[in-house]
């Protein structure tokens, strides 16, 4: 219990949101007789304290803060002996962060806690307290008063970063508990006062300060055990520094003078280095996070690296990166190896020098796991021959989803413990393979560790081996190999590990190690690895699961030549051999009579758009889509269906300015149901304005009074905009490229079949507004995010799970009378649409949700169009994907062409004679929106309005590109949309879709809109066009865009 009020003893808890709080006092009776009329006075610091289950009377403290009495209603007045009462409020808050839980240390002040009533055994003193006969009330009473906060027991701080400022912290005496927290929400700071404080990586506002209490105030043990072992290196990181412990305050360290040890918690420090020399002088890592967002940039002469969002920044005067020799960065193992910190600075893994990090001072680790950082590497003395662009970022924290063939980390060899860990060995295989793994730590759900293959014949295997064996767990990542999970029938996994593409050779009676996470709570790597089972092969293995790049070596496009005295404009240089035209000519010659169709327009709200994207529902036009997918729910290895962010989803309030609405004509709103009409009306979740011909219907925000803590967020908002919006389907999206893991654990069993049929059911039954779940499994039989399971059996077993489900589905038809539809995202390479089983699920499937986007992208170092109609060499592009589904038998209407409101775009790109196309370039360095590599089409629409980015058109390929000289990127625009629009009209596909709601512009300039006024509102094509940016250049074909270049893939 957080105070203690007289006889009555108070606890707060609740839920954070903007500018409030929505909570509930717990008052509890600890003594053995019942108290009548009780009453109870806190301080606190937080104004408009309201309760509707007591009377309230709130008083302003000269100091500041209030003091707040508060006596019961006429039904909660008697609190029984050893009973408790809940007594709801609500408060404004002050100093808090806009979301997370309510504690007793973020509500009450420390002092100013009292409480009153009668017992009903006993004589009452005047203060209400019990006495006993003989006993002296006042010395009683002086002692309650008095007790020190000192003199209360230890207690334990859950770390959360949505708790904001903790006063009452004892070092010492109390203790931390990180729970389940990891470096993916919460990294470490030191505020400006040199408070400690964690944050959150994504949003600084959303912090936990010990207010008061330094880092050199607290012992190892105040930081209890740490489960997350990243977070664990991060401690002994920022501990270590600031108790000057390690070799950066070692005077027997002979580098110590001429190494900058770099740190990333220190909130708003800023040290200038004047004296730098490349040649002798070091940067180390050592004391650095393992997870940051870090950027290194050239600024003119300077070097500077900075951390976000700290802002910690070292400044290198009169200093070149590329004059830095790769040895004199300093890492350590997880760093580089796992998490790509080496990528700011351009360097290959093996160059750099790893240092020993167990040095330090690091918090206990769960009993049996341990702390990683004990492998040492010398770097290469050679300096960089090529310095990184003007910028870079990396990490978790804001950088672009990379395909799995982007990590670059490398064989390494190490210094190993002198104490190995536990590990399982086999005898060597017949091709001399040897594997081992041992199993190092872990977290809940995951176990993690090295595994080691040995080649152990007398000769080289070069880069084109395999070896596999059992497990009874898939993996999820390994660092340095390439893998594959591939279900048995005896319900175990074959584990296939391979080289990565920039592998050195395994030579003879050499080893290869690589640190690797797997699915499961274990502890001792004989429970889960059978490797007497081990196979090896040296087959010509091509592992990679992304989608292949352009070729370097297409042959440049034929024609005719830029005329000499072509007004180029400034900055676009002249490009001999590919015929261009400036301006180009627009050929509208296919105007759709007015009317309109059945075809489909899907969109997709992203659960996250709330937050950095500020995207809420009520920014979403209801009237120019069919469809909208709410994406992602999780689907868990036993067949479960789980919300990603409950808080997001259910608890989340929004504001007056972000509450969905509806504007009607007189006409539609008189047309709209009766029982629609009466909600608008007489619901009390609306209000009604009428202005001229049109009637205006806005939401009110979620009150407090009968409200349950799950029943705002999104998802109310979503209930509501179906109430405005009737005639859209709502549905809820599965899986997507991060939560894609499990979906072939949970599909392989009859069992986590029906478990997930049933999931599916409970969700349509408790929130009605949903009539649609959409399948965006990334991706059945391979190709997703690295650690995914996967199976051959993906294909078969998917059509399974939607046979059941389309039954059970129709069981709730006829039982409901509501219409409930599947639909699926799928791939749009054909490689991964024949691991689809498209014949054997399309029995069960309402519509195809076709992804023909993200054909090419920033994890390939050569550009390339992301989606582009024709032209690709390895038919990725739409007309590939769509000829795929047509050769399958599945009926064409059920087939809805996929579009992005995003481009893809890469930086540091020469012109090459094709303006950027199909030339070197790196996602890494093109800004991009939120991350690096992408841009959100509304972000770039003004660059190319206002000039500074110029639009082409490629009219062999029939795709938008922008280039401006270094950045290249892909681009949709009204006009291509309109393209788009035109072929799946002519070839009879089922509409459009496209992702996601938050990249598009508003207004005419909507890429959903002008999809919805052209295949559904009956729109001309011309005018679609005409709200486009005129192109400045079309390339190639016969130097017109026109409707019927898409007709004629039709």
């Amino acid at each position: 219990m957080a105070s203690a009020a007289g006889n009555l003893l108070l606890q707060a808890s609740g839920t954070l949101y903007w500018g409030g709080m929505s909570g509930t006092l717990t008052i509890t009776n600890p003594t053995d007789s019942a108290i009548d009329n009780w009453s109870v006075s806190f301080e606190t610091p937080h104004s408009d304290f309201q309760s509707w289950a007591g009377a309230a009377v709130v008083e302003a403290l000269e100091g500041g803060g209030y003091r707040v009495t508060l006596t019961p209603a006429a039904w909660n007045s008697t609190i029984g002996a050893g009973q408790s009462i809940d007594v709801s409020f609500n408060a404004v808050s002050v100093g808090l962060a806009n979301s997370g839980p309510l504690t007793d240390a973020l509500f009450f002040t420390d002092s100013g806690v009292d409480s009153s009533g009668s017992q009903s055994d006993g004589e009452t003193s005047a203060d209400g307290n019990t006495q006993s006969p003989g006993e002296n009330s006042d010395t009683e009473n002086s002692t309650a008063d008095e007790a020190s906060v000192s003199d209360a027991p230890a207690r334990v701080f859950a770390v959360d970063v949505y708790s904001g400022e903790v006063t009452d912290f004892r070092p010492g005496t109390d203790s931390l508990d990180f729970g389940g927290q990891s470096v993916h929400n919460l990294i470490l700071g030191k505020t400006e006062e040199g408070y400690v404080t964690f944050l959150s990586p994504w949003n600084d506002a959303q912090k936990m300060t010990l207010v008061g209490v330094t880092y050199d105030m607290l012992d190892l043990e105040d930081y209890g055990v740490v489960g997350n072992e990243h977070l664990r290196q991060d401690l002994g990181g920022v501990v270590s520094w600031e108790t000057g412990f390690g070799p950066a305050f070692d005077v027997e360290n002979p580098d110590r003078e001429r190494t900058t040890y770099i740190r990333s918690h220190e909130y708003g420090k800023v040290e200038t280095i004047t004296d730098f020399n490349p040649a002798t002088d070091k940067i180390s890592f050592l004391y650095y996070g393992t997870r940051e967002l870090l950027s290194v940039t050239q600024e003119g002469v300077d070097l500077v690296i900075k951390t976000e969002p700290t802002g910690q920044t070292f400044i290198f005067e009169n200093t070149n990166l590329g004059d830095i020799p790769s040895a004199s960065l300093e890492f350590h193992f997880d760093q580089i190896v796992e998490d790509n910190l080496e990528i700011p600075f351009d360097r290959e893994v093996e160059a750099l020098t790893l240092k020993d990090r167990t040095v330090l001072r690091t918090p206990a680790a769960p009993e049996g796991e341990q702390t990683d950082g004990f492998q040492t590497q010398s770097g290469a003395e050679a300096v960089n021959a090529q310095p990184p662009h003007d910028s870079h970022s990396t990490g978790e924290h804001g950088s672009m989803e990379m395909e799995p063939d982007m990590d670059t980390a490398s064989e390494m060899n190490m210094d190993m413990p002198s104490e190995p860990e536990p590990s399982v060995d086999i005898e060597s295989s017949s091709s001399g393979l040897e594997v081992s793994a041992t199993i190092t730590g872990g977290w809940s759900g995951t176990f993690a560790g090295n595994v080691i293959v040995t080649n152990n014949t007398a000769e080289s295997l070069g880069t084109d081996w395999s070896v596999s064996f059992v497990s009874d767990a898939p993996l999820k990542s390994v660092s340095n190999f390439e893998f594959t999970n591939t279900l048995r029938d005896d319900g175990r996994y074959a584990i296939t590990l391979m080289p990565k593409s920039w592998s050195a050779p395994l030579a003879a009676g050499a080893a290869q190690s690589s640190y690797y996470q797997g699915s499961g709570d274990f502890a001792d790597p004989n429970q889960v690895f059978d490797l007497a089972a081990t196979s090896s092969v040296t087959p010509d293995v091509n592992p990679s699961g992304g989608e292949p790049a352009v070729s370097e070596d297409s042959p440049p496009t034929e024609g005719g030549v830029i005329a000499e005295d072509s007004p180029l404009p400034e900055g676009v240089p002249v490009t001999q051999g590919v015929p261009v035209t400036e301006g180009g000519t627009v050929t509208i010659d296919y105007e759709r009579p007015n009317g309109t169709t059945d075809k489909r327009v899907v969109t997709y709200f992203e659960e996250w758009g709330i937050y950095g994207r500020d995207v809420n529902l009520s920014d979403v036009d209801g009237q120019s889509m069919t469809h909208m997918n709410y994406s992602f729910f999780d689907v868990k290895a036993d067949g479960s269906i789980t919300l990603f962010d409950p808080y997001a989803a259910l608890q989340k309030r929004f504001s007056q300015s972000d509450q969905v609405s509806r504007t009607f004509s007189t006409s539609e709103y008189a047309a709209m149901a009766p029982e629609l009409l009466d909600i608008y009306e007489n619901s009390g979740r609306y209000t009604t304005s009428e202005s001229g011909d049109s009637i205006t219907v806005t939401s009110v925000p979620v009150g407090w009074n009968g409200v349950g803590d799950n029943d705002a967020g999104n998802f109310e908002q979503l209930r509501r905009f179906k109430e405005l919006n009737p005639e859209v389907n709502l549905g809820f999206a599965l899986g997507g490229w991060t939560l894609s893991d499990e979906f072939s654990t949970a599909y392989a069993t009859q069992e986590g079949r029906d478990k997930f049929v049933s999931e599916t059911v409970r969700i349509f039954e408790t929130y009605d507004f949903f009539n649609v779940v959409d399948f965006d499994w990334e991706y059945p039989g391979g190709g997703g995010k690295a650690g995914n399971a996967v199976s051959a059996s993906d294909g078969e077993n998917f059509a399974l799970v939607l046979r059941d489900l389309r039954s059970a589905l129709d069981d709730l038809s006829a039982e409901t009378g509501r219409d409930f539809e599947v639909s699926i995202a799928t791939a749009g390479g054909q490689e991964k649409l024949a691991n689809l089983n498209l014949e054997g699920i399309d029995p069960y499937v309402d519509f195809y949700n076709v992804m023909t986007y993200d054909f090419h992208g920033g994890w390939e170092n050569v550009t390339g169009h992301q989606a582009a109609m024709t032209g690709d060499a390895n038919n990725y592009d739409i007309t590939g994907a769509v000829d795929v589904f047509e050769s399958a038998g599945v009926d064409l209407s059920k087939v809805v062409l996929g579009a992005p409101a995003y481009t893809r775009a890469w930086g540091n790109v020469s012109d090459g004679g094709t303006f950027g196309y199909q030339q070197p370039g790196s996602g890494r360095d093109a800004a991009g929106s939120f991350e690096a590599g992408v841009y959100d089409y509304k972000d770039l629409l003004d660059d190319v309005v206002t000039g500074s980015r110029i639009l082409y058109w490629d009219d062999d390929n029939k795709a938008a590109f922008l280039y401006d000289g270094d950045e290249w990127s892909s681009m949709e625009t009204t006009a291509t949309i309109a393209g788009k629009a035109a072929y799946v009209d002519k070839k009879g596909l089922g509409g459009m879709m496209f992702w996601a709601l938050s990249n598009d512009a508003e207004g005419d300039a909507s890429l959903v809109g002008a999809a919805d006024d052209l295949l559904r509102q009956g729109a001309s094509y011309a005018e679609v066009i005409g709200r486009a940016p005129e192109f400045d250049f079309i390339v190639g074909g016969d130097g017109q865009f026109g409707l019927d270049d898409f007709h004629l893939f039709a």
